[in-house]
């Protein structure tokens, strides 16, 4: 399991406009197993995500 907080995620329109302004780290984060429809509901940022990530090696 890549990314385990797959639960508490939502998308929303702010995330929306990022996939758009900044596709390199969208990519980048799917690449890592962040699910591509969601965001998290806890206020995690792109990098936050991709901290943690990195950091526990999902």
């Amino acid at each position: 399991m890549k990314f385990h907080a797959d639960g508490v995620l939502k998308e929303n329109p702010t995330h929306k406009a990022a996939k758009h302004l900044h596709p390199h780290v969208y990519r980048h984060l799917t690449s890592l197993g962040a699910r591509d429809d969601l965001e998290n509901l806890e206020d995690d940022t792109a990098r936050d995500i991709s901290l943690f990530n990195n950091r526990y090696n999902f």
